[in-house]
C-alpha cells in the first residue's frame, strides 16, 4: 500500500445498494462495526418499508451515508458511483449486501486479514473473499424476533466458487459484476490464498477470512426476497422452487461467527453502552490527526524543513508560501517517482477538510500544494496504471482555480501524444484492433484537455 492509512477519513468502508431490509439491517451494520468496519455507504434502492427509520440512528451518529437510489436493477451504477466519489476517502472498500457477513478468523478485525493478504504485494488491487452458502436450518416461516445470525447456523460443506471483493478503489477503473472489478493496468485481486483472481486454481477457504451468505433464509423470507426482485438481473418466480433447494445448503452446523461477535464484543464494547453508542465513540473522525498526518504527507523529509517549524495555521500564511516554493525548487524530482496516488489522496483530503475543517484560506494552500506535488511527479516516468488514475481525476483538477493546474494540463498532453505515437508505432506488429481501440481511449482524453485551451487557471 503507498499511501498513509492515517491520511483517510475511513480505514475501510462497506458500500451496499438495498431494499426492504428494515428486518436485518440493524444486526447487519453492528456486526460489521463489530469486524472493523468504520463506516457504510447505503443506497437506498426505493425501500416501501421502515428502513430509514432503522438506520436513522447510525445516520445522526455519523456512521452512515443514505444514499436515495431509485430504479431497477441499479446495483452496478450505484456500485460505480461509490468508487468514483469515495475512493479518496477511504483506504478500503468492501461491496456486500446485506445477507452478506465478512468472518475474519482468530477474532481480528477485517482490515488486519486484507493487510497481511495484499499489504506487501505493490500490485495486489483488492482480495477477493469466498462464499460459503447458509441454508433455512430446516424453517419455513420467518422470525423477525431473533437475529440472522442466530436463527441460520446450518451451511454448506464446501465453500462457493463465487466470491465477493474488497478493494483498493484507487487501483480500480470499475466493477464489472457485483462480484469482481477490472484494475488499473499493472493491478489485479488475488484470494486469500494469494493467487490471482481468475488462476486455474478454485478458490479454496483458509483460517484467515470468508463471506457468510444467508442467500435464503426461511422459505418465507426467500420468497419475499424473489418478489423484491434482483439488483441486477430480472427474477421471478417460475424457478423458485428449484432456486430455493440450489442454495438450501444444511450439511454443517457452524456458530463460529457468533462466537466472533461475542469475543469482538467483549472486547470492544464500552461498559454500559450499546454498539451504536460505542463506536459512534470510537469511529469519530480526528480532523486534527488527519491533518498532521496530511501536513507530513505533503513535506517530504527533507533536513532543513519541518512543517512544525513554520507552518501556524492562524498567523503565518506569507512564511508558509514562500518555504513551500523554496521548498519544491530545492527537492529533487526524483523523490516524487511513483507517488501520485499519494498525492492525489492528499489533493482529495485537502478538498475535504477545505470544506469541513480547515475552511478556504489554508484549504486552498494544502490544495494548491497538492496540485504542485502531482506537477513534480509527472516529471518522472509515469505507470499507464499511474496516468490512468489521474486522467480519471482530470475533470476535477482542470475546475480548479491553481496557475499549476495549466502545467499539469500541458503535460499530460505531452504524455498522451507519446503513448499515441508508441502505440501506432506498434500496429504493423501486433493485434491492430486492440490498439485502435488504446489510441481511441486516449484521444477521448486529449480532446478533454484541448477544451481548456484558451481558460485561464487563476
Amino acid at each position: 500500500m503507498s499511501v498513509d492509512k492515517d491520511l483517510f477519513l475511513y480505514d475501510l468502508a462497506i458500500v451496499s445498494i438495498m431494499k426492504n431490509a428494515a428486518p436485518y439491517v440493524e444486526e447487519w451494520l453492528d456486526y460489521h462495526l463489530l469486524a472493523g468496519v468504520d463506516h457504510f455507504f447505503i443506497y437506498d434502492n426505493e425501500s416501501e418499508d421502515n428502513f430509514k427509520e432503522i438506520l436513522q440512528p447510525y445516520i445522526d451518529a455519523g456512521l452512515v451515508t443514505y444514499i436515495f437510489y431509485p430504479g431497477q436493477r441499479v446495483m452496478m451504477a450505484a456500485f460505480n458511483e461509490a468508487i468514483d466519489k469515495y475512493k479518496y476517502l477511504c483506504r478500503y472498500i468492501a461491496f456486500v449486501d446485506d445477507d452478506e457477513f465478512i468472518l475474519p478468523k482468530n477474532n481480528r478485525s477485517i482490515s488486519k486479514v486484507v493487510d497481511e493478504i495484499l499489504f506487501n504485494d505493490m500490485k495486489a488491487g483488492g482480495l477477493e473473499i469466498s462464499w460459503v452458502f447458509y441454508g433455512s436450518s430446516g424453517q419455513e416461516k420467518a422470525d423477525y424476533s431473533h437475529g440472522v445470525l442466530e436463527r441460520f447456523k446450518r451451511r454448506a460443506t464446501k465453500e462457493s466458487r463465487s466470491a465477493k471483493s474488497i478493494l483498493n478503489p484507487r487501483r480500480v477503473k470499475y466493477m464489472w459484476t457485483t462480484h469482481f472489478a477490472v484494475y488499473q493496468q499493472g493491478y489485479g485481486g488475488l484470494n486469500q490464498n494469494k493467487l490471482e483472481q481468475f488462476s486455474d486454481i478454485p478458490f479454496r477457504l483458509t483460517d484467515k477470512i470468508v463471506i457468510n451468505h444467508y442467500h435464503t433464509k426461511s422459505w418465507e423470507e426467500y420468497c419475499l426476497k424473489r418478489k423484491r426482485g434482483d439488483g441486477v438481473v430480472k427474477t421471478g418466480d417460475k424457478y423458485i422452487d428449484k432456486t430455493f433447494k440450489a442454495h438450501d445448503l444444511n450439511d454443517i452446523f457452524d456458530e463460529e461467527i457468533l462466537r466472533y461477535r461475542k469475543a469482538r464484543s467483549d472486547e470492544i464494547i464500552l461498559e454500559g453502552k450499546s454498539v451504536l453508542e460505542t463506536f459512534a465513540e470510537i469511529n469519530r473522525i480526528d480532523y486534527n490527526k488527519i491533518f498532521k498526518t496530511l501536513i507530513s504527507n505533503l513535506f517530504v523529509p527533507f533536513e532543513r524543513y519541518n512543517p512544525k517549524d513554520f507552518f501556524d495555521e492562524k498567523k503565518n500564511r506569507y512564511l508558509y508560501s514562500s518555504v513551500v516554493s523554496q521548498f519544491i525548487q530545492d527537492i529533487p524530482p526524483m523523490i516524487f517517482k511513483d507517488k501520485l496516488e499519494k498525492y492525489l489522496t492528499c489533493l482529495s483530503i485537502s478538498t475535504y477538510l477545505k470544506k469541513n475543517f480547515l475552511g478556504d484560506e489554508i484549504g486552498e494552500l494544502f490544495e494548491e500544494y497538492s496540485l504542485l506535488l502531482i506537477e513534480k511527479v509527472l516529471l518522472n516516468e509515469t505507470s499507464i496504471a499511474d496516468f490512468q488514475l489521474l486522467m480519471q481525476e482530470m475533470p476535477r483538477i482542470l475546475a480548479l482555480p491553481y496557475p499549476v493546474v495549466y502545467k499539469i494540463r500541458r503535460r499530460c498532453m505531452e504524455m498522451i501524444a507519446c503513448y499515441k505515437e508508441s502505440l501506432q508505432d506498434s500496429i504493423d506488429t501486433t493485434d491492430k484492433l486492440p490498439l485502435w481501440e488504446e489510441i481511441l481511449r486516449w484521444d477521448y482524453h486529449l480532446k478533454m484537455l484541448k477544451v481548456f485551451d484558451n481558460y485561464n487557471h487563476k
